[in-house]
């Protein structure tokens, strides 16, 4: 999924990044270039690890590695799940490997989309993969105050990959307080004998929030805290849709029903716990999962709190997933952990009791799971469909950009690329002169020698099947389809070069190959192409066609490599 529908094209916030891959490239990289405000966010870990790979790279800047890098992450933090998982429930194998099968089916849903093709969104999966990492930590037979040393420095890391990487330090603190305690009624004893380590660590949280909000100025797009308390309505409402949209497949009253079912759970969950807390042992099973929970929960309230302003509906962004995910993660083996140990809903097997609240639980713990797997189906199906076509949008997003120089789609960049073309003017050509990407820009050069290339031989890009194009209205209309075969996948763009008598080509657009062709799987036998979306089309007012123009061909855009191909045909132009 991740290897066949990412690409190394640079969008929207990762251009932030790319100002401070360019300072290291000119030498003039400091502290505070690495440090600085980005959006909500002090990106310093992230920036050195983007650096770093780029450095591995030949120096070229590949947000393709990046995704892979954000897979291996997700990967890391399925293993700590079920580090934790083992730690925590005493079952049978199958049981362990039936609990992560469906815990993964979460963690790597292609719901979450856009954090899964999109390279700077590393930074969302940071502080899951601190927080999870230090629960194992407060697992494990060390002694505290290298556990406390060892999760005050992933706090760090958190905090400074990710802004909602501060809630690092309020989910992991209780972690500190009650690891290797039996039950809650030994946690004030507890703080006392560990309150020399206990203060050094908050106090190194405290110099760690204070830093990052030292000169913090509040994005402009985020709400006020008065006014979502105006209107707290939207807020609640907003907050339950956060929730539930792992399950929802972008269905807001769906999202809404799910998050309420979530929330309720979770409610009832912290009954059961607190009614259990004086068991021996039982604190030692649920503390990290409650943990999990706790940071799915704060992250809801806080986008509740700045954003529900936006809209509701902005709770259902994808990128968001992968917060409340592990909200869901942590209720499954809740839920377990209570069937397991809850002496009101356990089955004592040797008087055969099964009590009707025992029954209740348990068709409610079926049914809820089974709901979810239905549900994840659909989701998932829904996010695999999103992510197809956003790598298509996103390769021609790479294609106009590219191409900016000779020809410029300013609606295909803001749209695809970044929203404000302006900003675009010269950075691109600045990163191509210091050689900090691959391919650069496209040239006229380029277009010019595949405008005289020679007519494709065994390797066959595509057609343009208007022969002729009529000036309707002021406007010329052209279509025709394109491949890659190389790839097995449409092509990422196609240009429209206008030629004159004498031959000169001047490039006037570039088209999105983006629609079904039947046709054409049956005439050339596409069958193992990713995608059977080859049609291109694009209709242009007459004002973009060169006055002495007497046709107008098509090249197909490679953006992984920056080569054009010719298409067969031409369509001549009818004034």
């Amino acid at each position: 999924m991740v290897v066949n529908y990412t690409t190394d094209a640079i969008i929207a916030d990762e251009w932030g990044v790319l100002e401070t891959y360019m300072h290291f490239l000119n030498g003039t990289l400091t502290f505070d270039e690495l440090i600085r405000q980005q959006n909500e966010s002090r990106l310093f870990f992230p920036k050195l690890i983007f650096i770093g790979m780029a450095a591995l790279n030949n120096f070229h800047y590949n947000t393709y590695h990046e995704c892979l890098l954000i897979f291996a992450v997700a990967c890391f933090i399925s293993i700590n799940i079920f580090i934790l998982s083992r730690f925590t429930l005493l079952l049978a194998l199958w049981q362990y490997l039936f609990l992560a099968e469906i815990a993964n089916l979460l963690i790597f849903s292609p719901i979450s989309w856009d954090n899964w093709g999109w390279g700077i969104q590393l930074i969302v999966f940071i502080p899951i993969a601190c927080i999870t990492t230090a629960l194992v930590l407060t697992k494990l037979n060390l002694k505290l105050p290298l556990v406390a040393l060892l999760t005050a420095l992933l706090g760090t890391f958190s905090t400074y990959s990710f802004s909602n990487g501060i809630l690092y330090w309020v989910v992991i603190f209780p972690a500190l307080v009650a690891a290797r305690v039996s039950n809650f009624d030994q946690i004030k004893t507890v703080i006392l004998s560990r309150w020399r380590t206990l203060s050094l660590w908050v106090t190194f949280a405290a110099i760690n929030i204070a830093y990052f909000f030292y000169n913090y100025k509040k994005p402009s797009y985020h709400s006020s805290l008065l006014e979502a308390l105006k209107n707290l309505f939207d807020a609640v409402l907003y907050f339950l849709a956060f929730l539930g949209a792992p399950l929802a497949s972008a269905n807001l009253l769906v999202a809404q029903g799910f998050g309420t079912v979530f929330l309720g759970c979770c409610i009832w969950v912290c009954f059961r716990v607190w009614r259990l807390r004086f068991q021996s042992g039982f604190l030692q099973v649920v503390y990290p999962w409650l943990c999990i929970g706790t940071y799915t929960l704060l992250s809801a309230a806080l986008a509740a709190l700045g954003r529900s302003s936006l809209g509701v509906s902005q709770a259902l962004t994808y990128r968001y997933n992968t917060f409340s995910v592990y909200g869901w993660v942590a209720l499954l083996y809740l839920i377990t952990a209570l069937w397991r140990h809850d002496p009101i809903l356990v089955v004592n097997k040797a008087k055969h009791d099964r009590s009707r609240r025992t029954q209740l639980f348990r068709i409610f713990a079926v049914s809820l799971l089974v709901t979810t797997l239905i549900m994840q189906n659909f989701s998932w199906s829904h996010g695999l469909d999103m992510m197809k076509a956003e790598y298509r949008n996103r390769l021609y997003g790479k294609a106009c950009l590219l191409s900016k120089e000779i020809v410029l789609e300013a609606d295909c960049i803001a749209r695809y690329v970044f929203p404000i073309v302006k900003y675009l003017e010269t950075r691109p050509q600045e990163l191509d002169s210091l050689g900090g990407w691959e391919p650069g820009l496209i040239s006229m050069q380029d277009v010019n020698e595949a405008v005289t290339a020679q007519a494709p031989g065994s390797t066959f890009h595509g057609h343009v099947d208007t022969a002729t194009s009529q000036e309707v209205g002021g406007f010329f209309k052209f279509w025709g389809w394109a491949i890659l075969p190389e790839y097995k996948y449409p092509a990422h763009g196609v240009m429209l070069v206008a030629l004159d008598a004498q031959g000169k080509a001047t490039p006037i657009a570039i088209a999105p190959v983006n629609q079904e062709r039947p046709d054409v799987k049956q005439a050339i036998n596409t069958s193992d192409y990713r995608s059977q979306r080859f049609g291109w089309e694009m209709i242009l007012p007459k004002e973009r066609v060169p006055v002495g123009a007497t046709q107008v061909i098509a090249l197909a855009i490679d953006t992984n490599t920056g080569d054009l191909h010719r298409l067969v045909g031409s369509s001549q132009l009818q004034r």
